[in-house]
């Protein structure tokens, strides 16, 4: 005997709907699941993440683990959670131990994130390294190799070191002017090359090189710094000199000028002419940068804005502090 259930709009039957019910229930737990990998949080991976696609942050040891094609490395992160990572753009076969990754979230193997490299940060050299391109925070130093793939750099203590094919081609270190001149300034050194009337050039960025002796350039950081460049021939300066870029007050006010004009601006009363501007770097290796503007506002008032930026952590703003 057929069970059947009265309506107003007709007659249902009732096995159908318990099908129908069962169907629903398993298609709801099976959206649920798919979501959960999709969706994994940090109590299964030591990482937020939210979706594919995501950009992340990640602390820990990185290793060699081929599971071709799905990633070439893993990370441990903080929390003992695993990470696959493959790059396009790093050789993660180059480094190894305590890194910093920046990344992609591409997609997940069981409950395994995959994440491709875009940046990698090395701690212990200060170190970060995107598109064949160093730059050496400590030392507000970048250089540019991404169209000569067959060069790289390192740091070890006070030095970096370019190298060719992995052989050492010149090193680099950043000095003070007064440590130098008992408290002088570079001025005097740059007076001193133009006297003795030393060989000179201007790098296509526009930063004035001296040669100091048969294998030694020096260049000037406003008047405090230099970076001085030894056991390098002529050519060779003259050819890494394009691929140099000091981080310097020029830097900062042209790649940070949305963030500089956005803080240094009040909503009533913003900042519409910038007089002057000057830059203090970190002491004791901190790798901060503090640029300090003196400006008139929209009402013609004066203003000062000292912002401290942090190149180290994506450039955060790590303090703001502004004036009438």
């Amino acid at each position: 005997m057929i069970i059947r259930k009265i309506r107003k709009n007709g007659i249902v039957n009732v096995k159908k709907l318990v099908k129908r019910a069962i169907l629903i229930v398993i298609v709801v737990l099976f959206i649920k699941g798919i979501s959960y990998i999709l969706n994994i949080h940090a109590t299964n991976t030591g990482i937020s993440v939210s979706q594919i696609g995501q950009q992340v942050i990640l602390q820990g040891r990185l290793s060699p683990d081929n599971n071709f094609p799905y990633y070439t490395h893993s990370i441990v992160d903080t929390t003992k959670n695993k990470v696959g990572l493959k790059s396009t753009s790093v050789n993660l076969n180059n480094y190894s131990g305590q890194v910093q990754i920046v990344g992609i979230v591409e997609r997940f193997l069981k409950f395994t994130p995959i994440v491709e490299v875009t940046a990698i940060k090395l701690p212990s050299q200060k170190l970060i390294i995107k598109n064949n391109t160093y730059f050496f925070v400590d030392d507000f130093l970048s250089l540019n190799f991404s169209e000569q793939s067959q060069l790289s750099a390192i740091k070890s203590g006070s030095e970096i070191t370019v190298l060719f094919d992995n052989k050492p081609v010149v090193s680099i270190e950043r000095f003070s002017c007064g440590k130098i001149l008992k408290g002088k300034t570079c001025s005097m050194l740059i007076d001193d090359y133009t006297k003795n009337g030393k060989d000179n050039f201007t790098s296509l960025r526009g930063y004035e090189f001296y040669k100091h002796n048969d294998t030694t350039w020096v260049v000037f950081e406003g008047d405090a710094y230099g970076y001085v460049f030894k056991n390098i021939d002529d050519n060779m300066m003259l050819n890494l000199s394009n691929m140099i870029t000091l981080v310097n007050k020029d830097f900062v006010l042209k790649n940070k000028s949305a963030v500089i004009w956005s803080l240094c601006s009040s909503a009533t009363d913003p900042m519409e002419n910038m007089l002057t501007s000057q830059i203090k770097y970190g002491l004791d290796g901190d790798g901060l940068i503090t640029l300090n503007i003196t400006g008139r506002t929209r009402s013609d008032m004066n203003t000062t804005c000292s912002l401290v930026f942090d190149p180290w952590n994506q450039w955060a703003v790590k303090n703001t502090t502004a004036s009438k």
